[in-house]
C-alpha cells in the first residue's frame, strides 16, 4: 500500500489526483479492488458482466476539473 500511497501523493503534487487525505484515498482504492475481486470470485458471471472500466475506477481519484489521459 505504500507504493499506491506514493503514487497518489505524486499525482496530487501534479494536480492530477484529488487533494484529499492520501491514506483515505488508498483505503477507497483498496476497498474498491477488494470488492471487485470478491465479486469476481463469488459470482463470476455477474463479475464479468458488471466489471467497471478502469476509467470509472480512476475517476474516483481524479482531481476536479481534470480529464483522463
Amino acid at each position: 500500500m505504500a507504493t499506491l500511497r506514493q503514487l497518489i501523493v505524486e499525482g496530487q503534487a501534479t494536480g492530477e489526483v484529488a487533494g484529499d487525505d492520501p491514506d483515505q484515498l488508498v483505503a477507497v482504492v483498496v476497498a474498491c479492488l477488494d470488492g471487485l475481486g470478491r465479486l469476481a470470485l463469488i459470482q463470476p458471471e455477474q463479475g464479468r458482466s458488471h466489471f467497471p472500466d478502469a476509467e470509472i475506477v480512476m475517476r474516483m481519484l481524479r482531481a476536479p476539473g481534470t480529464q483522463g489521459v
